[in-house]
């Protein structure tokens, strides 16, 4: 996905009509994208009202698209774990470290609902290179 297709995506997920949302000179082949742009901003605004950290940003679009509970489940469901809420607060709180599988399934989500299409690869690029001996 090229830079202009990704603008397209964040546009479209922020609300706005692409290509009308994307200035014409960012629209242009030869135009360089500048970092203050709109639609930057825009995202900033979407990801800080999700919160502060990642746990609190997932429990944020779980309570959304439903209940914690449901949510929890899902994740458990796609981990094969079997993590109660209030291991969930734990993480919330800071009293004890999320698990990197956790984390991994719960960026996903915060970055899907924040770039849409675009998040599979902004999640790769976040993943720590794989070692398999």
């Amino acid at each position: 996905m090229n830079t202009i297709q990704t603008i397209r995506v964040i546009a479209r997920r922020l609300g706005a009509d692409a290509p009308d949302a994307v200035p014409a000179q960012v629209m242009s082949r030869d135009a360089a994208i500048h970092p203050r742009r709109s639609w930057r901003s825009a995202l900033a605004a979407d990801a800080t009202a999700l919160g502060p950290d990642l746990v609190a940003a997932w429990c944020t679009l779980t309570r959304r698209n439903g209940s914690l509970t449901a949510g929890l489940a899902t994740l458990n469901a796609a981990l094969g774990t079997r993590h109660a809420l209030a291991r969930l607060g734990k993480w919330r709180r800071g009293d004890e470290p999320v698990p990197g599988p956790v984390q991994r399934v719960m960026r996903a989500a915060v970055l899907d609902a924040l770039l849409d299409t675009a998040a599979e690869p902004v999640a790769a690029i976040m993943e720590p290179p794989n070692h398999q001996k």
